[in-house]
């Protein structure tokens, strides 16, 4: 019982003192407003920051009641503008944290030194298809930085991105400088990020509006950002610089660039490091470098595609989006052959008959460039065109593709190289 007693006489001050902090924060706020300019709210030993060392000052003011003397008692400990709970809890963690004597010739702890923050990154994406998200997901990697994917509340279908339809969702978003489909979910904390990494596809040599949502959804004042765009041929353009007019002045933003689906992890690096970014990481490193063995860079080796005509037997690499994938796993059941005849004097198209994943975006295709079109068409080109499309694959060597194409029609049979 007389432990009891004891225990009971020690701990009863600790409760009357808090109860006692909870009274002055409720006045705190007026007195938080009184202040110099030059003295925020929470600031108490005036260094510029609010942190812990403001939280140990205060625990020496509740541990000794009147063992610290300040011009104000201040309280906005995590600087929001509010005196509230979330001070007092802020609070109650540094007295749960610190192993202080309350006795009265106990001494006072000396402020801990709090290392400065590591500066945090974002790669912020958008993808409507998947090629911007691999490329993103590489550079998060590369940076160490934290991946935020900008989600539309209203996904994107494959019909939303037909550019050939002028009715098509992405077509009148392009085309209303007002736009600005609404992006599900938010950061919490922007605050904390001191570069930011943008990447978007492009889409009609601009960046999808959802960009322009997101990039005045916050704050970037005294942030860098460093965009890059996805596309199969169109550059970045002046979509960077359209998307600065979203920040204000404070806001540095580098030089983009624009990427395409297969641009390796290397590339990215070396993107990275051209800005002075020396905090990626050197042993990020492509899958086909010289590090790989012989023997596993040919067992490694991606399958390409066999094109036969005539007297030809020519090869190609096929894109990383979703509609090579399906057109080489349609290929592995059986060779397709089709007839293929000439359009508009740059190339030579005929039917699929089936329908493959559309990655539509608007390219120049050049000679040997192997084209989906509509998701139902295939085809050759031998010559120059821009239009809205999917490439499946690149022929090696197009050379004098035309002449050995030939004049009308051609059986051509697509198969894979084993």
């Amino acid at each position: 019982m007389k432990n009891k007693n004891k225990f009971m006489l020690k701990i009863l001050p600790l409760a009357l003192i808090f109860v006692l902090f909870l009274c002055i924060l409720n006045v705190v706020k007026v007195q938080c407003t009184e202040l110099n300019d030059n003295i925020r709210c929470g600031d108490i030993d005036k260094n510029g920051d609010i942190n812990i060392s403001d939280g140990v000052i205060l625990k020496k003011y509740l541990a000794h009641v009147a063992g610290i003397t300040v011009d104000k008692f201040v309280g906005d400990v995590n600087a929001d503008g509010e005196i509230d709970i979330s001070d007092a809890v802020i609070l109650m963690k540094f007295l749960s944290g610190m192993d202080i004597n309350l006795g009265i010739d106990s001494e006072i702890p000396t402020i801990p030194t709090i290392p400065e923050k590591e500066n945090k990154k974002l790669v912020a994406y958008f993808s409507a298809t998947g090629t911007t998200k691999k490329l993103a997901e590489q550079t998060a990697q590369i940076l160490d930085a934290d991946l935020y994917e900008i989600t539309p509340q209203n996904p994107y279908s494959s019909e939303d991105l037909n550019y050939n339809n002028s009715d098509s969702r992405a077509n009148i978003e392009q085309n209303d400088e007002n736009a600005r489909p609404v992006i599900l979910g938010s950061i919490q904390n922007i605050k904390q990020y001191d570069l930011i990494i943008l990447a978007y596809p492009i889409w009609w040599g601009q960046a999808p509006k959802i960009i322009y949502t997101f990039l005045e959804s916050y704050d970037f004042s005294n942030k860098t950002i460093l965009p890059f765009c996805t596309s199969g041929s169109s550059s970045i353009g002046n979509s960077a610089k359209n998307l600065e007019k979203c920040c204000n002045n404070t806001t540095k933003w580098l030089e983009g660039k624009r990427f395409s689906a297969n641009t390796s992890t290397q590339e990215l690096q070396q993107w990275i490091h051209s800005f002075g970014i020396n905090d990626a990481k050197p042993e990020v490193q492509s899958t086909t470098n010289s590090t790989i063995k012989p023997e596993d860079a040919t067992n490694k080796e991606e399958q390409t595609l066999k094109i036969s005509f005539g007297q030809y037997q020519l090869e190609a690499i096929f894109e990383k989006n979703s509609s090579a994938d399906a057109f080489k796993e349609l290929l592995k059941k059986a060779p397709i052959t089709i007839n293929m005849s000439d359009y508009g004097n740059f190339e030579k198209v005929g039917s699929l008959e089936t329908t493959l994943p559309r990655n539509d975006m608007q390219i120049t295709a050049k000679p040997g460039d192997i084209i989906l079109y509509q998701g139902n068409s295939i085809t050759i080109y031998y010559d120059t065109n821009t239009w809205n499309f999917t490439r499946l694959a690149k022929i090696k060597d197009s050379e004098n593709l035309k002449e050995k194409l030939g004049d009308g029609a051609v059986l051509v049979t697509f198969s894979l190289n084993k």
